[in-house]
């Protein structure tokens, strides 16, 4: 019985040190995370996430999904500051595409999304967002 509690512990023990190592290996990645809606049509700007920055570097997003083969215009914003970044235009899908991001460590971004061409419909969108 003794030896039952024993490996239990240990079982115990070992995923719990699994679980938290993960996630601190994880978080060493930055803050990503996953969005989705619709890109508004006539080129209206979107945003989409906000998210708190631990370093100075860019931002990245990757598109799992544009709808009808469009491609999205991108750019990152200071939400204290007001400050919008340099814009890429053309992105598509299945590509990490890196975004200049000047919000300052400790800052808060924002994602904002536009569509790359004058559509007169609505475009569904999905990805993830990243920030370090």
């Amino acid at each position: 019985m003794m030896n039952r509690i024993g490996k239990l512990v240990t079982t115990v023990a070992v995923s719990a040190a699994l679980i938290v190592g993960g996630g601190i290996a994880a978080n060493a990645q930055g803050n990503s995370t996953d969005f989705g809606g619709i890109l508004n049509k006539y080129q209206q700007s979107r945003y989409f996430v906000t998210q708190s920055k631990s370093s100075n570097e860019n931002s990245s997003i990757n598109f799992s999904g544009i709808g009808a083969n469009y491609s999205a215009n991108v750019k990152a914003e200071d939400v204290n500051s007001g400050n919008q970044f340099e814009e890429k235009k053309g992105l598509g899908t299945g590509v990490n595409h890196e975004i200049p991001n000047g919000t300052p460590a400790g800052g808060r971004t924002r994602l904002i999304l536009t569509n790359n061409v004058w559509a007169v419909v609505d475009v569904a969108i999905s990805g993830s967002f990243t920030t370090k």
